[in-house]
């Protein structure tokens, strides 16, 4: 029986003997801070109450994450720290939208400007799979969890919302706070 992942969170593993693990490599290589952590929960998930067998499919069978080691979940956290992300820090992603990609390049551009005081990274082109998401661009906003924090996303929202006035561009732009 083939099952998704997110069928197999729903349902119950008891009645099975035995589940298999692909594409734990392709989640691996993805550029995204979270992906060693991903890939634990995933098999945490399935490891958790399951007397069956489980298989893993992957290339990189020495590759910390299928270890258990709690030292390497030290590692991860550690890394997060010196560069200031999320949990030591709350992440902010602007998202610019649309179909006419110059305009979005242009604007995402004036808008990342815009967002200076937030030292901001981008605008860059997010990649979904392998290829780069057509049509859209992200700006990554890193901020302290301090008191400042409500003040500070609330002085993005209104940058973005002055922005989107100024440039008659509603609709285009979404704020996603701690971006999955």
């Amino acid at each position: 029986v083939y099952r998704t992942v997110h069928e197999a969170r729903r349902m119950k593993l008891d009645s099975f003997c035995l589940v298999a693990l692909i594409g734990t490599d392709i989640m691996l290589d993805r550029q995204d801070f979270r992906a060693d952590e991903k890939v634990m929960q995933m098999l945490e998930h399935f490891r958790a109450g399951f007397t069956g067998r489980m298989l893993v499919q992957t290339g990189q069978a020495a590759h910390p994450v299928f270890s258990r080691n709690p030292e390497y979940r030290k590692q991860l956290l550690a890394e997060r720290k010196s560069f200031n992300y999320p949990p030591y820090s709350r992440m902010v992603d602007v998202v610019v939208t649309d179909s006419n990609e110059a305009r979005m390049k242009k604007l995402s551009g004036i808008l990342s400007e815009c967002l200076g005081a937030f030292s901001p990274l981008g605008p860059f082109t997010p990649i979904k799979g392998k290829e780069p998401e057509r049509g859209k661009s992200v700006i990554r906003i890193m901020l302290p969890k301090d008191k400042a924090l409500k003040k500070n996303k609330k002085n993005i929202a209104g940058i973005v919302g002055d922005f989107e006035k100024k440039f008659n561009y509603t609709g285009h732009v979404i704020t996603d706070v701690d971006p999955v």
